[in-house]
């Protein structure tokens, strides 16, 4: 909802391998994910996006949120080549402005 209100056009995945399949079809100029999704969570995503053969799908910001506030996971999720983490709950303004930050 917070997206189409300032008319972003956006693809929606029920679940990782969904979302990778979308990813390896189509092209984004960002990629916002849930840490926890069923099937290819959100870190095990960014590990294959970082990984891919196409160098500028490999280098797409990839944007994810979760509820954990434990600094390791934190890290761990920055480490698997996610450019930034959102802790939920977060604000409208927070989620517009990190991805004004990368597109």
């Amino acid at each position: 909802m917070w997206l189409k209100k300032v008319g972003i056009i956006y693809d929606l995945a029920k679940d990782g391998d969904l979302g990778l399949q979308l990813f390896k079809n189509n092209q984004y100029d960002i990629v916002l994910t849930d840490i926890n999704v069923p099937k290819l969570n959100g870190d095990e995503f960014a590990i294959i996006v970082r990984q891919y053969t196409d160098e500028a799908k490999r280098k797409l910001p990839i944007i994810a949120l979760t509820a954990t506030i434990v600094q390791d996971d934190l890290d761990d999720y920055i480490a698997a080549g996610i450019n930034e983490v959102l802790v939920k709950p977060f604000k409208q303004y927070e989620l517009y402005a990190v991805i004004e930050k990368y597109v």
